[in-house]
């Protein structure tokens, strides 16, 4: 649902093209299955804006997603915000120096842990922890806007080499070209910007 949320209003606003296209968009829980070792990656490019969405769950960024219960979990959780809001340690834009960020966003609320969701199911084997009701599924989306003076053509991606539990990246895409859908892995870890 999230997902369909961004690159439908992208459309729109590009369809439309007198309104500002990459506006920020409300955010919408996803309501696709929580998986760990997966990470979804949302990219937009019309005008000379790009903006990339980064939607995670957290275990696969901090190796815990429950509330931070002691000192080094808290440590970890500062640690992952001031590393989110450099975006050149997740991304490098090719050509180099052809955007420059404009805005970077970590949604509020992303680190508290949610209470058991009534529509959740009660098997949580898939997550690898069977337990009660109070499981917590934390999820964290980070919006990165990029002002671009040339065209990208692709985006390199750390995320790999950065957070090893990420074992597959799905991204979406959406252009004046038109959208797209990419598979990433450890291997396979450039983005195209051009279809």
């Amino acid at each position: 649902m999230h997902r369909c949320l961004f690159f439908s209003f992208l459309s729109v606003c590009y369809l439309a093209s007198n309104l500002d296209p990459l506006i920020s968009v409300s955010y919408a829980k996803s309501a696709a299955a929580h998986k760990h070792g997966s990470m979804n990656i949302n990219v937009g490019y019309i005008g000379k804006t790009l903006e990339i969405e980064l939607n995670s769950p957290l275990d696969n960024l901090v190796g815990f997603e429950h509330k931070a219960r002691n000192k080094k979990e808290r440590e970890s959780l500062k640690n992952l915000d001031r590393f989110l809001k450099k975006p050149e340690g997740l991304f490098e834009i090719f050509p180099v120096k052809s955007c420059k960020v404009e805005k970077v966003e970590i949604l509020e609320g992303a680190y508290k842990e949610e209470k058991r969701d009534k529509n959740h199911t009660k098997d949580h084997s898939h997550h690898g922890h069977a337990d009660d009701h109070k499981t917590v599924h934390n999820e964290i989306v980070v919006r990165y806007k990029f002002n671009c003076s040339k065209h990208p053509e692709s985006i390199q991606t750390k995320i790999f080499k950065k957070f090893g539990s990420v074992k597959e990246l799905s991204v979406q895409l959406i252009t004046s070209k038109g959208q797209w859908k990419l598979e990433l892995s450890p291997k396979k870890t450039v983005i195209g910007l051009r279809k």
